[in-house]
């Protein structure tokens, strides 16, 4: 199937012979007539005749060449525009949002996430594929808020000075660690990771081998997890009953510690986003992208 772009520059230079079609068969026509006065004896109209060819010959030439090189320069401005790709997650509240979108040309993403209100935090990540996996690290974050736009990484370094002076609170630290780990090369893992492959040619086997993991992880848990009492809302974890024990309780929480989870398969963040990532691979192994 031919690329739409192409067929575009093909037919805006089809139009150049045109013009010139045009300009010589004025030029011949002009030439004959051109004769007729000669022949007749009329050699000063015959002298302005030609002079009139020739400027207007001129003028077509120069028109045509800026046309042509107009037209050359503006489709490959749209043939090097990277191509953006999107995916959006689970409101993180009632009225806010979190997008992603994915530049597979400059190997970076861009994450948009709102609470329903400012600030809304605008981040770039680069990132590397390694086979089946994705690795990323946090390049620049800002923050859209009423005061302005107010950077706290840039280039992968954080602003501790800046954000400090503008945010102290007992969950600054924190905040500033968590930064620190983000700059650094983490692995991607849940619904982004698989979003990102399906852009870089990857055996498209891997989806339906994680959408098989992913399933019999969470059946083993959940079932481990309902013999303690616990209940799970879509886009949460497993959460005790009101009138459930200590015990049960204590033993629930440690069923979805790191090293438990490890043992079913699944890490907490494919547990949190157990629905939305089977959305994803539903939506890749089917090839309809707007499944998700």
């Amino acid at each position: 199937m031919q690329n739409p772009s192409q067929d575009k520059r093909k037919n805006e230079s089809s139009k150049q012979p045109a013009l010139f079609r045009w300009a010589w068969a004025w030029g011949v026509a002009s030439t004959a007539a051109m004769l007729l006065c000669y022949w007749l004896g009329w050699k000063d109209f015959a002298r302005a005749l030609l002079a009139v060819t020739i400027v207007m010959l001129t003028i077509s030439e120069i028109a045509s060449r800026y046309d042509v090189t107009r037209k050359s320069k503006s489709g490959e401005s749209q043939d090097t525009e990277p191509e953006e790709f999107y995916i959006h997650f689970p409101d993180p509240a009632e009225s806010g949002w979190l997008n992603y979108t994915v530049i597979p040309s400059k190997s970076i993403y861009k994450e948009e996430i709102c609470f329903g209100g400012p600030p809304v935090d605008i981040s770039t990540y680069e990132y590397a594929v390694k086979g089946d996996h994705v690795f990323a690290r946090l390049v620049d974050l800002r923050e859209d808020d009423i005061y302005g736009k107010q950077y706290e990484v840039v280039n992968g370094q954080v602003l501790e000075t800046e954000i400090r002076s503008r945010k102290p609170y007992d969950s600054t630290d924190g905040h500033i660690e968590r930064l620190k780990k983000e700059v650094m090369w983490n692995e991607t893992i849940g619904s982004l990771r698989y979003f990102i492959l399906s852009k870089h040619e990857c055996d498209l086997s891997i989806f339906s081998r994680e959408r098989q993991r992913l399933d019999k992880g969470f059946a083993s848990l959940a079932e481990k997890a309902t013999q303690l009492g616990g209940m799970r809302e879509p886009g949460s974890y497993y959460k005790a009953m009101n009138d459930a024990d200590e015990e049960s309780k204590a033993a629930l929480r440690e069923l979805q510690q790191t090293t438990r989870l490890e043992r079913f398969g699944i890490s907490f963040r494919e547990l949190r986003d157990y629905e939305h990532i089977i959305q994803t691979l539903d939506g890749l192994i089917s090839g309809s992208e707007n499944q998700i």
